[in-house]
């Protein structure tokens, strides 16, 4: 199961992608007053994924929002990390608001085994 997540425009959007078994997509406005975490935690629960089920993390780069950005990098690197499962980032217009095709792009990665475990950003002190 691969969780893609951009959180670079004013409204969240994330993507479930597995071949022949989820393809689903869920989109929040920011201004909701919950944060991001509570609604991958949502979009999760309410296709009955548990995190362990994550194989991979693909998260949208840029450009969009720089707190925004920083926001869903940190995220999908926390996630990896934790789970330690790869990560790919994905950058251009191309990929703004598309989760499901930055996850399809994610797996087709891990596929061809071009996996990627490091951090996308270093940590900002």
């Amino acid at each position: 199961m691969i969780l893609a997540i951009d959180t670079s425009t004013d409204s969240y959007e994330f993507a479930l992608f597995w071949p022949n078994r989820i393809s689903k997509e869920f989109s929040a406005k920011r201004k909701d007053k919950k944060d991001a975490l509570f609604f991958i935690d949502k979009f999760l629960k309410e296709n009955n994924i548990n995190l362990q089920d994550l194989k991979a993390i693909a998260v949208f780069r840029g450009p969009g929002s720089f707190t925004g950005l920083r926001v869903g990098i940190s995220i999908a690197n926390t996630l990896a990390f934790v789970l330690e499962i790869p990560i790919f980032g994905f950058s251009g217009n191309k990929y703004q608001k598309e989760p499901l095709k930055m996850a399809q792009e994610a797996f087709k990665k891990i596929k061809n085994k071009k996996t990627k475990t490091t951090p996308l950003a270093r940590p900002i002190y």
